[in-house]
Order: structure tokens, then sequence, then C-alpha cells
């Protein structure tokens, strides 16, 4: 995938947010990063952070990935999940509350948490670029590297998964390495 913009704190930003953007963009990456939020608990910005991390050459240690994400920690938990958990609470119909209005509404929360979801991203870019500079590890296979740090922020999952009755093979590490295998390809927008 293209970086095209200078990697600075200033651009880190953008330029995370426009190539999360690009990889969403295929639909069994959206699929996948949904199952990891929705049915695994991971943050989807989080896990793209990672890729992204690994992409750009940064080798992240446990006290990276500890410092960086706990700057995101409040908006994550506070916001944007809250704010999602609205707009999938009203995705149904609601008795006694007309249908128009209601799309509207969630509408506008998506609006919101795409707004909160960039704020995140930003901040992720920023102080990653602030802690660790230049990308230091362009030896590094991408994928190894993108492995290595979920694997730091597995870790640091809450461990309910494990116990999820779930009749599917995927795995969160499974799930992983099919939206890797899409970074390393060009990115298609089917959907």
């Amino acid at each position: 995938m293209s970086t095209d913009l200078t990697l600075t704190e200033d651009t880190a930003g953008e330029l995370f947010w426009q190539w999360s953007l690009q990889l969403y963009g295929h639909s069994d990456v959206k699929d996948r990063l949904l199952i990891l939020q929705n049915r695994y608990q991971y943050d989807v910005n989080i896990v793209l952070w990672c890729l992204w991390t690994a992409v750009m050459g940064w080798r992240l240690q446990d006290d990276d990935v500890a410092s960086i994400t706990a700057t995101v920690d409040d908006m994550a938990n506070y916001v944007v999940r809250r704010i999602r958990e609205i707009r999938v609470y009203i995705t149904t119909p609601k008795a006694h509350f007309p249908d128009r209005p209601l799309r509207l509404l969630r509408d506008h929360l998506l609006t919101s948490e795409l707004m909160g979801e960039k704020m995140i991203q930003e901040r992720l870019a920023r102080e990653t670029v602030q802690r660790l500079g230049t990308p230091n590890a362009k030896d590094w296979a991408m994928d190894a590297l993108a492995s290595l740090h979920f694997n730091l922020v597995s870790e640091r999952q809450p461990l309910a998964w494990l116990s999820a009755q779930n009749p599917s093979h995927e795995t969160p590490h499974t799930l992983f390495a099919g939206v890797v295998a899409a970074a390393q390809q060009e990115p298609a927008h089917d959907g």
C-alpha cells in the first residue's frame, strides 16, 4: 500500500487513517476486523495500528504497546465504544419510534463514531512517532513484525474469548493473518 506522505508527528495520523481506509476497503478485511471486534473484543484501531506499524517498519516492544495504547484507552472505552453500542442498539426497529428518525440518528452516530476512531488513530500514530522516531526495523519481514505486534496486543486482551462457544476455527491470530495477507496486496475497494 502506498505511503506517499513524509512521516512526521503532524502527518502520521492522516497517513495511518488513509492507509486504514484503503485496507478496510477489502470486504474480507472488514469482515475479519469486525469478527475480531465483535466476537473477541479487540479494538479495530489497535489491530490496524499493529499492522500499520509493521508496514512502516517499527519494531514495537511490550512497553511501547502499553505506553502508546494507554493514551487512547479512555477515548476508545468511554466514547467510541459507547457510541457504537448505541448505534448498534438502534439498528433494529424500536416500538413506537418511527424508522426514519432512527435511521437519521444512526447515521449521525456513525459519523461521530468514525470521528472518534480517526482521533484515536491520529493519537496512536503521533505517539508512535514521538516515542519511536524513525521506523527502525526495515530488515524484518512485515508479516513477522505484524504478528509480533499482534501478539503483544493479544497478551493484553481479556481472555473471555477463550470460553466463547465458537464452532468456527477462526482464532484471533488466523483472522489477523488474513488481514496481513490483504495488506500485502494492492487494495481493492469492493464494498
